[in-house]
């Protein structure tokens, strides 16, 4: 950036230009789907609580995230699964349609884990 604005010609702009496409392809992005949010669950069985949510949002989202005992271990220790369901695919929030919002399921483990990457810069916020 200082090169070009002591000397702004187009290769130098392309360069910056080049620069910021490479760096934000090589990003990943850490964070929170939804933000802080409160939820409410409810025991179903010895070893289970799942989310008690209602649809919210013009996409009609609703959690249907849950806490499994792990049995395997004689202390108490629990993984959170965690998955948002859009019951309105076709509606439309911030120009995007409901139906690309992402409903995988995700699992928070007490167990440490490793994650592959691939990226050479990390970015933390909410996107």
């Amino acid at each position: 950036m200082n090169g070009f604005c002591r000397e702004p010609t187009e290769a130098r702009l392309l360069d910056i230009a080049r620069f910021e496409y490479q760096k934000e392809t090589r990003t990943c992005i850490a964070s929170s789907r939804l933000g802080v949010h409160t939820e409410r669950f409810q025991r179903v069985g010895r070893s289970t609580w799942v989310a008690t949510d209602t649809p919210k949002g013009p996409c009609g989202v609703v959690n249907v995230g849950r806490f499994e005992k792990e049995s395997e271990v004689k202390f108490k220790h629990w993984r959170y699964y965690d998955k948002n369901v859009v019951t309105n695919p076709a509606g439309k929030v911030l120009g995007f349609s409901c139906s690309e919002l992402d409903q995988n399921e995700y699992l928070y483990d007490w167990r440490s884990k490793e994650w592959p990457l691939g990226c050479d810069y990390l970015e933390f916020g909410l996107h």
